[in-house]
């Protein structure tokens, strides 16, 4: 059983997904799902468990050793994102049992579910792939199953936000392929391990194949994670998907690309290729005009969820500047704000989904005066929002405050207040939000408060997400320690 335990997980959620589109009765579609994200998880935990106890496991399918072989890889950076996706992925699966007869036909539920499991054992699959090819098949999973989840709501906008985000998808998977491609001509290999060996020798015989694959990999991974100027599907996308999608597209899947280029470039391509190509530099550029612009646009929306999609481009920023910043406590900032946003984000678009589902109402002008109809729902977004902003006590400011020590340690003061004034522009466009929603009053909301009428699957979702991470904010030290272990083994 243990042998095994690695890829166990992911063979729980692949049968689930093919037993699925057998389901026609939604609400025990809904029971699959949850209960085969349940069972993964404490399959998950039990490899965590082990992983944390003995170290990093390499498990050969087939028993055919590498570089033959497939070999998965269960690290500590596998087990870090594999445990972040379970905490958002399963609270989100019980909103969408709720939320998603309202927003889908029925005919559609069932493939909600398969869709859903085979996004989430996509992202686990890219978190332990040892090896390029699978690497980039996890990689296409992921993609076609997260523009179907926009589109499985047969709307104009859903079709038409599906239609961009797989048409630039493609675009990046095609430099992602090519980077691939050129890494090959030049060692002959697929395998990570092995292919970080040959580099070392191939890569200053041939040093413009590996300026070509880093420059396609830099195109291929920022359209999929969606750092300026490559982020233009995701706010039509992440706006127009169920919220369930929505919070899993923000949450989780635009950090699994992070986690792929973390693993290929920092731990595979290693130290020859910064000296070849200014790589850090050009996302340390990029990045900060993401971290910038998002924030701007984010103000000027009128739609909530939008506001939310371009909150995460601007979020998505802050994880590249720490990469790059080149320091190993702000390495560790970025790894563990992967972690906090995506509980922070999680939270966010499942408390606007029950906002929505509750007054039917997404525009900003429209939600004045909300708390007093949905006075914990809008205290969850609340919560989210602060920790977004990195007010203290949250999980948001401890990964800020190690993305600014990080970057006070290596003299670039610049960098730091970059993220001391964008979180100054993160409060000016969630503050309105949370105070006009307490205490303005629209012209059809009372005087008095009352409590939520919104289902429990739909409220207790959206709060636990929000209170994990208040939880995480003043106790810190699992995911922290985890972080700073993941930034000794990749930071170069």
């Amino acid at each position: 059983m243990t042998t095994h335990l690695v890829v166990l997980p992911i063979l729980v959620l692949l049968v689930a997904a093919l037993i699925l589109p057998l389901v026609r009765e939604p609400r025990r579609a809904s029971l699959i799902g949850v209960s085969a994200l349940a069972a993964a998880f404490l399959l998950w935990l039990a490899l965590a468990f082990l992983v944390m106890r003995q170290g990093a496991i390499s498990y050969h399918l087939g028993g055919w050793p590498p570089p033959v072989g497939i070999e998965v890889i269960a690290d500590k950076l596998a087990v870090f994102f594999g445990l972040t996706v379970f905490l958002v992925a399963i609270p989100t699966a019980v909103f969408a049992g709720v939320d998603m007869p309202a927003e889908a036909p029925e005919p559609a539920l069932s493939s909600f579910w398969t869709l859903y499991l085979l996004l989430v054992l996509s992202l686990l699959g890219l978190a332990q792939a040892g090896d390029l090819f699978n690497m980039y098949v996890f990689l296409e999973i992921s993609s076609l199953a997260a523009c179907a989840l926009v589109a499985v709501v047969n709307r104009p906008a859903n079709v038409e936000a599906a239609f961009k985000y797989l048409l630039l998808s493609t675009v990046g998977s095609g430099c992602v392929l090519l980077a691939i491609a050129l890494l090959y001509m030049i060692t002959g290999q697929l395998n990570l391990a092995f292919l970080a060996r040959e580099l070392e020798h191939q890569a200053p015989l041939y040093p413009k194949n590996v300026i070509g694959a880093g420059t396609f990999l830099l195109v291929g991974l920022g359209v999929k994670a969606a750092i300026f100027p490559l982020h233009t599907w995701l706010p039509d996308a992440h706006a127009s998907a169920p919220s369930p999608a929505s919070a899993l597209l923000s949450g989780l899947v635009v950090k699994v690309y992070v986690v792929v280029m973390v693993r290929i470039v920092w731990g595979t391509l290693g130290r020859a290729f910064f000296t070849l190509l200014p790589f850090k530099s050009v996302l340390l550029l990029l990045a900060t005009i993401s971290i910038f612009l998002a924030s701007i646009l984010a103000m000027a929306q009128t739609d909530l969820k939008r506001m939310l999609a371009y909150s995460t481009v601007a979020q998505m920023g802050y994880i590249f500047l720490g990469l790059a910043a080149g320091s190993r406590t702000a390495f560790a900032g970025a790894i563990l704000h992967i972690f906090n946003h995506a509980l922070l984000k999680g939270a966010l678009f499942l408390a606007a989904g029950a906002v929505i589902w509750r007054t039917g109402r997404r525009r900003l002008a429209e939600l004045v005066g909300v708390g007093h109809t949905c006075p914990l729902t809008l205290s969850f977004f609340a919560i989210a929002a602060l920790g977004m902003v990195g007010i203290p006590g949250t999980s948001g400011f401890v990964s800020k405050w190690f993305l600014l020590v990080g970057m006070l340690q290596q003299s670039s003061p610049l960098l730091a207040w970059v993220v001391l004034i964008s979180s100054l522009l993160n409060a000016a466009y969630y503050f309105p939000v949370i105070i006009l929603g307490f205490f303005g009053h629209g012209t059809d909301n009372e005087l008095r408060f009352h409590l939520d009428r919104i289902p429990p699957e739909l409220l207790l979702p959206a709060g636990s997400l929000a209170l994990v991470s208040l939880f995480f904010g003043l106790w810190p030290s699992f995911p922290l320690h985890l972080a700073q272990d993941i930034a000794h083994d990749f930071f170069l």
